[in-house]
Order: C-alpha cells, then sequence, then structure tokens
C-alpha cells in the first residue's frame, strides 16, 4: 500500500505509484509558488502599510513597520515548549521562531506565515503558506 492506495502487479506498479506521488508533490509545490508569486504581485499594486494580501498576510510594508513582538511572551513560550519541536503560524518576521530558538530550550522551530513575500523578508527564516 502507498499512500492509502493498494498497489497491486509488484514492483513495476509500485513505480507508477511512485511517479504518480512524485508528480502530485510537484504540482503542490508549483501551485503554492504560483499562489505566492501572485500575491507578491496583488501586494506590489496596493501600497501601504496596512495593506493586506488576498490571502489575508500582510504585505512587505505591514511586516516591516507593523508586526510588534512581545518577548516576555517569547520567553514563557519558550519554556513551556522546553524539549518540543515547535511549529509557529502566523510568526511574521519570525522574531518569535529566533528568540525561542536563542533559548536553547526547543528542539526545533519551524515557522511560517502568510506574507507573500515572508521567505525574502526573512532570509528564508520563515515559510510562506496560505491556510484559507
Amino acid at each position: 500500500m502507498y499512500g492509502g492506495t493498494k498497489i497491486h502487479g509488484g514492483a513495476e506498479n509500485y513505480l507508477g505509484a511512485m511517479t504518480q506521488a512524485r508528480h502530485c508533490v510537484t504540482l503542490r509545490w508549483r501551485l503554492l509558488f504560483e499562489q505566492e508569486r501572485h500575491q507578491q504581485l496583488i501586494c506590489q499594486q496596493v501600497n501601504s502599510s496596512s495593506s493586506v494580501s488576498e490571502t489575508g498576510g500582510w504585505c512587505d510594508t505591514a511586516v516591516r513597520v507593523v508586526h510588534v513582538t512581545d518577548r516576555p511572551l517569547a520567553t514563557a513560550l519558550a519554556h513551556l515548549f522546553t524539549a518540543r519541536s515547535v511549529v509557529g503560524l502566523g510568526d511574521g518576521r519570525g522574531e518569535y521562531r529566533r528568540l525561542i530558538l536563542a533559548s536553547g530550550h526547543v528542539t526545533r522551530y519551524d515557522a511560517f506565515d502568510g506574507a507573500p513575500n515572508i521567505r525574502n523578508i526573512t532570509g528564508g527564516q520563515v515559510e510562506n503558506v496560505a491556510v484559507c
């Protein structure tokens, strides 16, 4: 069984299923890339510090100017997540990721945000994801 699908007929069918699965993953990544690029273009048209993309992600200026980080909260979260992996959704510029990882308490922290250009803004520390 591969990905919930029964595979009959041995290696040939298994290889076919693997090829199909790789194709699906490639299409998903391509779709995410195209969606991110589309939202970046929308943000270029709307040039305001309070502007958001169609998916609700903040555009570049808002991410850089409006976002606020609560350092005491980050410290408390770091202690709460001691010896655990963390996934941050809506992580903005990745300040919580940076502070919590720097504490040494967590084993891993993967950060995601809906801002269309967040990967570039954060140097790859936060990945773009639209969850709508």
